[in-house]
């Protein structure tokens, strides 16, 4: 049928206890009734806040860790029509920042800055960063940590944007395959960094030398 023009008045949203519901009122119900074969279309903006199952709820108790389901109900002349399940798959991601000490011991170092990419082409480039909570470049904490609590299951590239200061950082991207699950299965990302040396001339060899010689 014909596109249909819906305001305002023609329907009312309610949202309650996780469930959205959508219902016609009389001017909206006319409206469809003049349209038929049509399709309506509602779309709902959502933001996953825990990938960890819950233990159950009124609906389901099949919840797995990873794994967000959705489901809808049309009501159509007072019969019920339920839609096949929606799944999306997630899983969680840890940076680990290290550098070598010697004899077998690590230290873990804060402030590396890490950005996280969908594609190897934008992880050389350096376009399109994923945003998570809001910032785009991510930093390692003091215990030279980073823990993304949530990205789809896929696979991505992790740039290091910035060592700590008297390290050398990693430049190539690194490719991670996050798979379903929970946060405390996290895929985990171990990056090692070198330190530099105390001291390093600008200049080397006989150009270096000559220059130092004439500021003598």
């Amino acid at each position: 049928g014909a596109d249909v023009a819906l305001d305002s008045s023609d329907y009312e949203l309610t949202h309650s206890n996780g469930d959205v519901t959508l219902a016609f009122t009389e001017t909206g119900r006319a409206k469809l009734d003049g349209a038929q074969g049509g399709t309506v279309t509602l779309t709902i903006l959502t933001t996953v806040v825990s990938i960890d199952a819950p233990e159950s709820d009124e609906h389901r108790d099949d919840y797995e860790d990873g794994v967000i389901v959705n489901d809808a109900m049309a009501r159509i002349n007072e019969h019920d029509y339920w839609t096949d399940d929606a799944f999306t798959y997630w899983g969680a991601l840890e940076i680990v920042k290290y550098a070598e000490d010697g004899d077998d011991r690590v230290s873990f170092l804060e402030g590396a800055e890490f950005q996280i990419f969908t594609s190897e082409a934008d992880a050389e480039g350096g376009n399109n960063p994923l945003t998570v909570g809001g910032q785009t470049t991510l930093t390692t904490n003091d215990d030279g940590e980073i823990l993304v609590e949530g990205l789809k299951e896929g696979t991505y590239w992790i740039v290091e944007t910035k060592a700590p200061l008297g390290y050398t950082g990693v430049t190539d991207p690194i490719e991670v395959e996050v798979t379903r699950g929970a946060v405390a299965g996290a895929e985990v990302v171990r990056v090692l960094n070198h330190q530099k040396p105390p001291f390093e001339l600008p200049l080397t060899g006989a150009a270096g030398t000559g220059l130092f010689s004439m500021a003598g």
